[in-house]
């Protein structure tokens, strides 16, 4: 029988800065979904302050799901940023 690893308890806490808190507020709403679809054992908060937005993310059991999760963040980040860049032109 194979030995299970032990869990590895990690967070993250990343803060991105944007021109004007309209945009981060934009963001913001955009990504909130993300705090409520994650892995099991993963626990994710975002705030937004002014212009900026801190994603945090707490893994209790898999560094993958953290990472996997804040992936997620940044392509809905990306497409957010895409979207909002479109309709200003």
């Amino acid at each position: 029988m194979a030995k299970r690893s032990r869990p590895i308890e990690s967070e993250i806490m990343i803060k991105l800065m944007f021109e004007n808190p309209k945009i981060a507020k934009a963001i913001f709403l955009a990504t909130t979904p993300e705090n409520r679809e994650t892995p099991k054992g993963i626990i994710a908060h975002s705030e937004q302050k002014e212009n900026s937005i801190e994603f945090t993310v707490k893994s209790e059991e898999s560094l993958w799901d953290l990472i996997v999760t804040l992936e997620d963040f940044f392509e809905k980040v990306d497409i957010s940023k895409k979207t909002i860049k479109g309709i200003k032109k």
